[in-house]
């Protein structure tokens, strides 16, 4: 059996035991039917979780919602919101590049996402400008969620050894949906990734942190988004950033 036989398996029975388990609705069912249809009229691809970084697709909304929902089970309720990226800063971030690395960092209980110029962080969620920040928020994401989210990836697997990375990127396959969108802002929401077949790098992203994006407005929530999710899987493999 192919790979790809393999993951449509695992999406078709994910689909069947949460209906089973009255965890998704008939008219849940209707909305992953239509979306289906909706992606073989338009000739677009459901690209599945593990897929290279260069490769960012769509992903089904039920596997995305199962990802979210083991974040929401393991961390405290004040991690679980929607950061928003506005159409200036991702216009500016794009310019001439053909993919962005968002560096994590914590301010109080707000995880924000930076990018690293000459040395310098600048944040660029819910800003209509980059903003310069203290590096310190850098290493308090390191002390905070991310060792948090390090802790439970241990619990999980059982290997002390592995950490979880501070970094993931965006590339230009998602920047170019997001422009055709019409839509101003970027969505995205924390989630910990439970399909467990092996990234580009041969290394497992199985109970390892992610983001699942959607777009809407620059007031807009994750999860009142009607776009399709997006997984943003792309997180640097441990130890190269």
């Amino acid at each position: 059996m192919t790979m790809e036989n393999i993951q449509l398996n695992e999406i078709l029975k994910l689909i069947r035991e949460n209906f089973n388990n009255k965890k998704l609705s008939a008219s849940q069912l209707s909305t992953i039917k239509d979306i289906c249809n909706e992606l073989i009229s338009s000739g677009d691809t459901l690209h599945p979780e593990t897929q290279p970084t260069d490769s960012s697709g769509h992903i089904p909304e039920v596997l995305a919602e199962s990802f979210i929902e083991e974040f929401k089970s393991a961390f405290h309720s004040k991690y679980a919101r929607t950061t928003r990226i506005f159409k200036p800063v991702v216009e500016k971030l794009f310019q001439g590049v053909n993919e962005v690395t968002i560096v994590l960092g914590q301010d109080g209980d707000d995880i924000i996402f930076c990018v690293e110029q000459n040395g310098k962080y600048f944040r660029i969620d819910e800003t209509m400008e980059l903003l310069l920040v203290d590096s310190g928020l850098i290493e308090n994401y390191a002390k905070g969620l991310g060792a948090e989210s390090n802790t439970y990836l241990t619990r999980k697997t059982g290997d002390s050894s592995l950490t979880n990375t501070r970094k993931f990127r965006i590339n230009a396959s998602l920047y170019r949906h997001f422009v055709n969108s019409g839509f101003d802002a970027i969505l995205s929401f924390p989630a910990i990734c439970m399909d467990d077949n092996p990234g580009p790098e041969g290394i497992s992203y199985k109970y390892r942190l992610t983001y699942m994006m959607k777009f809407g407005g620059t007031k807009g929530s994750y999860e009142l988004s009607s776009t399709l999710p997006f997984d943003r899987h792309g997180l640097c493999p441990p130890g190269n950033c």
